[in-house]
């Protein structure tokens, strides 16, 4: 997570070779979308607008500081969390998620279940 937030090492190279590679394949129409769960989530903040990516639909997501700018220009975001996970990406990130998306216009789903554990 911390070269995800830096923006640098083989983390981000590894999602941007792979992002790369994806878009230059003749079978590729130009949309691409990621999914991830946990850390997963948080490093959608990689396919945001400057690198020629939309921001994906997570499923928990860690707010990683600069959660306006990564979401800027965001497709719908669904989030879900579960209530009894204390984890930084669990219930707590649902609120972290939900304030940017609100603040951009950005339409968003965004649930805690109060039962569901990590």
């Amino acid at each position: 997570m911390r070269e995800v937030t830096a923006g640098r090492g083989r983390t981000v190279a590894d999602i941007d070779a792979v992002r790369d590679w994806l878009s230059a394949r003749d079978d590729c129409t130009g949309r691409l979308g990621v999914i991830g769960f946990c850390m997963g989530g948080g490093t959608r903040s990689r396919w945001r607008p400057g690198t020629g990516m939309r921001p994906p639909v997570p499923t928990t997501v860690a707010a990683l500081g600069d959660d306006e700018r990564a979401l800027a220009g965001a497709c719908p975001v669904a989030g879900s969390y579960g209530g009894k996970d204390r984890s930084p990406m669990g219930a707590s990130a649902a609120a972290r998620l939900e304030r940017p998306l609100t603040a951009l216009g950005v339409d968003h789903d965004i649930e805690v279940y109060p039962d569901a554990g990590p």
